[in-house]
């Protein structure tokens, strides 16, 4: 499943939420873009905008108001230090209901202990391709950019072919990555057409969004 992040800055303890600018909150969702969560960061981090040609045009106050900050990329699992004694460390862990955490030499021995019990999946363990269209269908229906949601998915064998056109190359990225995370999908085959628009600018029509905890 992977992790959700966010982009947290630690001093001010305040965070940008990649779903507030139509980013997934998963890593390359949103690290992917440049007109999104990564171009808000951007601004925020600015130091001594309005030097020169090219800079955003603006006196707002959350222009640069991170620059020098401490900032990092949060996922939802955390290792946390508990306890030490007699030369003991507790270590403590959060993360999702789905998310299995194991000691190193735990996750190895099942590891192992998958490898010996696996066997090649028969002909009749793979959905359907009507089945696995359908579940591509509204996987893409389900996500927060409105271009995926109105792709066409045919599927032959396993294989994923997804048509239609999208705005941008990280939207027709996108769409053969949330393809690949619906169970089944053998391959992926994009032929998603981007209108070649030229050189994309980023547009704000509102300052980006600093949500304080």
């Amino acid at each position: 499943m992977g992790q959700y992040y966010k982009i947290v800055n630690l001093d001010k303890r305040q965070y940008l939420h990649p779903h507030k600018f139509g980013d997934g909150l998963k890593l390359l969702e949103f690290g992917a873009g440049g007109s999104g969560t990564m171009c808000g960061l951007a601004i925020l981090l600015a130091d001594g905008n309005g030097r020169g040609g090219g800079d955003l045009r603006s006196n707002a106050s959350v222009i640069g108001s991170w620059a020098g900050d401490r900032i990092v990329i949060a996922g939802d699992i955390c290792i946390t230090v508990v306890g030490i004694n007699r030369g003991k460390v507790r270590i403590g862990t959060t993360a999702p209901a789905d998310v299995q955490v194991d000691r190193w030499e735990v996750f190895e021995r099942r590891t192992a202990d998958n490898a010996d019990t696996e066997s090649t999946p028969r002909q009749s363990d793979q959905p359907s391709d009507r089945n696995l269209q359908r579940r591509i269908v509204n996987f893409l229906r389900e996500r927060s950019v409105s271009g995926l949601r109105q792709l066409e998915v045919e599927v032959c064998n396993g294989v994923a072919v997804i048509k239609g056109r999208v705005r941008t190359y990280y939207e027709k990225q996108l769409a053969t990555c949330c393809c690949q995370r619906v169970a089944g999908v053998l391959e992926v085959i994009n032929n998603v057409e981007v209108p070649d628009s030229g050189f994309e600018v980023a547009r704000f029509e509102n300052r980006p969004e600093v949500v304080s905890d």
